[in-house]
């Protein structure tokens, strides 16, 4: 007991810097990446309808999806002047859902369960992480 009470107290003295903080974002992103290919490589192997899903198709479609909604997040921002919030809701509920149509070969309501799926995964792993760090970031503040 008395390692561990000396341990948080070592760790207590240590200071906040920005490597820090950029290790937790970054990790923070890794980890959400894993969970998004877990979460749609699972939920496209259990429907029925779509035949040779695999975990590096997934791989495939959460990469292709991460990076075409940010460029569709900022094609919709600048060159068609939507606010920000407007044009991430209106591309994260369209590209995603032709992606996984387009990789998985499946229809149109797979694709819509798949996204749906991950989507309430993705968020439920990014509220936990969220609330990790802003506890980490506590003891840092509070002493």
């Amino acid at each position: 007991m008395n390692a561990i009470r000396l341990y948080w107290q070592q760790q207590s003295r240590t200071e906040l810097v920005p490597s820090t903080i950029i290790e937790g974002v970054l990790s923070g992103l890794l980890i959400m990446f894993v969970v998004s290919v877990v979460a749609t490589g699972f939920v496209a192997k259990r429907i029925n309808n779509i035949s040779g899903a695999t975990y590096a198709k997934a791989f495939l479609a959460t990469a292709l999806k991460n990076i075409t909604t940010v460029a569709g997040v900022m094609v919709a921002i600048l060159f068609w002047g939507a606010e920000p919030v407007v044009a991430f809701a209106a591309v994260y509920a369209v590209i995603p859902i032709i992606i996984y149509k387009l990789v998985f070969s499946s229809m149109w309501r797979e694709a819509i369960l798949i996204w749906l799926v991950v989507s309430f995964v993705e968020l439920a792993a990014g509220y936990t992480l969220t609330t990790v760090g802003i506890m980490s970031l506590a003891v840092f503040v509070n002493g």
